[in-house]
């Protein structure tokens, strides 16, 4: 997969199908044409261009494919925002359910 075109990036809101929506969903910026060079089933190799929603939507599930996460793209102030409120709830989960073993992530830098 590549960029196509002259650089021209989309910056939506983005969130995974699997999570709930959100009204803080981070905007990402992802190229708003793609290039795409597969193989069919039977091994025969075809290319494509894809632009708007089905280059954002292809994007986010190569991103799966590659283990890269939704955080992975985040701008820093948004990141920070999330890694505050996700500090909020660990210590929230902690007093709601004393003795109940769990570790806090890392915070992002």
């Amino acid at each position: 997969m590549r960029e196509e075109g002259g650089g021209r990036r989309g910056r939506e809101a983005q969130r995974c199908r699997r999570r709930r929506p959100s009204p803080s969903s981070p905007p990402l910026q992802r190229p708003d044409r793609v290039k795409v060079k597969a193989q069919r089933l039977d091994g025969s190799k075809f290319t494509t261009t894809l632009t708007g929603w089905p280059a954002r939507i292809f994007q986010h599930e190569f991103d799966h494919l590659q283990g890269v996460l939704l955080c992975d793209r985040m701008e820093a102030e948004p990141a920070a925002a999330a890694a505050d409120k996700l500090v909020g709830l660990e210590r929230a989960f902690a007093v709601e359910r004393p003795g109940v073993a769990f570790e806090a992530g890392p915070r992002p830098v």
